[in-house]
């Protein structure tokens, strides 16, 4: 099941959404979240879960 959500965006965010869709050829910003979440998301499970110790230590991801 679908579900609406409203997240805020910075600008930084919305210039990340924009370039992901001109990359990738992406029609439409959920597309592009949608692309950038499973990506990231198919890469963790790749790489397997981090210690408990590890997930503690990153409180904030750098944007680049």
């Amino acid at each position: 099941m679908d579900k609406q959500r409203t997240i805020r965006l910075s600008a930084q965010d919305l210039q990340a959404i924009a370039a992901i869709r001109e990359e990738y050829g992406l029609t439409s910003d959920s597309e592009a979240l949608r692309f950038a979440l499973h990506t990231l998301w198919r890469e963790i499970k790749r790489q397997g879960n981090p210690s408990p110790a590890a997930k503690k230590e990153r409180t904030s991801h750098p944007l680049p």
